[in-house]
């Protein structure tokens, strides 16, 4: 588990949903902070194209490449492509998502909860995994950064269960994933509140395989024009990157809803009294210990 930071001067670095928003604010600012190279992705590959023609007439190495993240397949040729371009990236950066129509719970769409799964959650798995077993290989210091939202913290608003539910397993993939790394390889996941992005639209280009364009909510596009500047929010983000952060703030107020949630925590152990240590031999990591040196076949899973 790397903790040391990294420094993006001589970086080749990838974004997903680098063509508008938080990633194409992410790529203005590798490129402020020294990054070598630049791979545009989007799921839009003439956008992806665009950007990376504006940063090569910029004196920018980029290129762009289309993909959509959610697909198997798209992401596996998506980083063969990058690598043959570019060879094995040393910054990666997980920051496609999408924001379905808000409601109850327990009145979703169907399509629209294996939409945002799908590209929220297996999206940054199949992004980060592609590039992560090649960044191991490499034995060059290299990172990778997720986007996760203040939503990974607690809730601050109701009607979004599946976006609050995909953002927090964004926390958790990657805290998972920061453990079984080589110390070379380092892991930040970047929790933003509102930021003035055109994310409230793509529920306009829900992709066919998760039943096409849907509504979108026009009174959402007004309130995320409150949003902080992305590029502000870039900033932040690699500062947290270069100072060897897992969990990175942008907004400050969002530290409410953490609060929230721990004193929820605390009060939960709290119910049940004193310890006495005697629980500690129900510890999963000391129990697969103690199995695997009884017989070092066995494996926790």
């Amino acid at each position: 588990m790397n903790t040391q930071g990294f420094e993006l001067r001589g970086a080749t670095c990838v974004v997903t949903g680098g063509a508008s928003g938080i990633g194409a604010a992410l790529i203005a600012e590798v490129v402020r902070r020294g990054a070598a190279a630049v791979a545009v992705v989007d799921i839009d590959g003439q956008r992806a194209a665009d950007a990376a023609t504006k940063l090569g007439s910029a004196g920018v190495d980029a290129a762009g490449f289309a993909c959509d993240v959610s697909d198997v397949a798209s992401v596996g040729h998506m980083a063969q492509a990058v690598c043959e371009r570019f060879g094995t990236p040393t910054f990666v950066a997980a920051n496609a998502g999408v924001f379905p129509p808000a409601g109850p719970a327990w009145e979703l769409d169907p399509a629209d909860v294996a939409w945002t799964l799908a590209v929220n959650v297996t999206g940054v798995w199949l992004t980060t995994s592609a590039f992560a077993k090649l960044m191991v290989a490499s034995d060059r210091p290299s990172w990778i950064l997720g986007t996760g939202s203040e939503h990974a913290l607690g809730v601050p608003h109701t009607g979004s269960a599946i976006y609050t539910a995909s953002k927090h397993a964004v926390v958790g993939l990657l805290d998972v994933m920061r453990n079984e790394l080589p110390s070379h390889v380092g892991v930040s996941v970047m929790c933003p509140g509102l930021v003035a992005t055109n994310l409230w639209k793509g529920a306009a280009d829900r992709p066919d395989q998760f039943g096409g364009p849907t509504r979108i909510s026009r009174r959402a596009g007004v309130i995320m024009t409150h949003g902080m500047d992305p590029a502000l929010v870039a900033e932040r983000a690699i500062d947290g990157v270069q100072a060897g952060q897992f969990l990175v703030a942008t907004h400050r107020h969002v530290q409410q809803y953490a609060d929230e949630r721990y004193a929820e925590v605390e009060r939960a152990f709290a119910a049940l009294g004193a310890d006495d240590g005697s629980e500690q031999a129900y510890d999963v990591a000391s129990v697969a210990a103690v199995v695997n040196a009884e017989d070092p076949r066995r494996t926790a899973g």
